[in-house]
């Protein structure tokens, strides 16, 4: 079977990074994405490590920690899997870059409230919200990268997209771990909370100002 439309890439430029970069639009706008997945990945992944034992504390080590964890870590998933639709068409009407700042928004201030819950119950609440926020983000990260990328260049802008998740999936848990250790699990969502907030400063410096030029 064949790709229909499929236009194989000649061009030697694009065989090296710096043709590839030299062929983008805006070369900042789509790095600054890149470097959005990352963070936002390593922000989502910095809690994962803790999510157990910090259900744990709340239960004072009563009752079915195992199955309530599991019904915790599974929650940001079902709200995003019933989202992300419905995030994607809003942002196709008012922009897709305002529905980012809007998951930004949320995420920091979910992510701050959740260093004071004081059940599970509340845990759980706030965990299924932050999943509205991450179908904010993750979707709408990768439809700005499809519409600010030159159509020969979306497979490598995908694939470098892809390394910066996995870069994220290796940096979050490290330091979700290491601040826990050092500290407390409270502490771990206030520093999320804060990575949240760089990222949107990171996100109006790299991307909203050059979707104005």
């Amino acid at each position: 079977m064949h790709e229909p439309n499929f236009k194989p890439i000649t061009s030697k430029k694009l065989d090296k990074t710096s043709g590839v970069i030299h062929a983008l639009r805006s070369p900042q706008l789509i790095f600054g994405l890149l470097l959005t997945t990352m963070i936002i990945q390593a922000a989502n992944n910095s809690i994962n490590p803790i999510v157990s034992l910090f259900v744990r504390q709340l239960m004072h080590n009563h009752g079915n920690v195992v199955f309530v964890s599991g019904i915790v870590a599974a929650l940001p998933g079902i709200a995003t899997f019933l989202a992300a639709s419905r995030f994607g068409a809003l942002g196709d009407r008012i922009g897709t870059h305002k529905i980012i700042l809007f998951g930004f928004y949320g995420a920091a201030a979910l992510f701050f409230l959740t260093s004071f819950v004081q059940n599970v119950w509340e845990l759980g609440i706030l965990r299924f919200l932050i999943g509205f926020t991450d179908a904010c983000l993750f979707p709408q990260v990768q439809t700005m990268l499809t519409k600010n990328t030159p159509n020969e260049l979306t497979g490598r802008i995908f694939s470098w997209n892809q390394s910066a998740m996995y870069i994220g999936n290796i940096i979050g848990p490290l330091l979700g771990s290491t601040i826990s250790g050092f500290s407390s699990y409270n502490v771990v969502f206030l520093v999320t909370a804060a990575i949240v907030v760089l990222n949107l400063l990171l996100f109006r410096k790299n991307v909203i100002n050059n979707l104005a030029k």
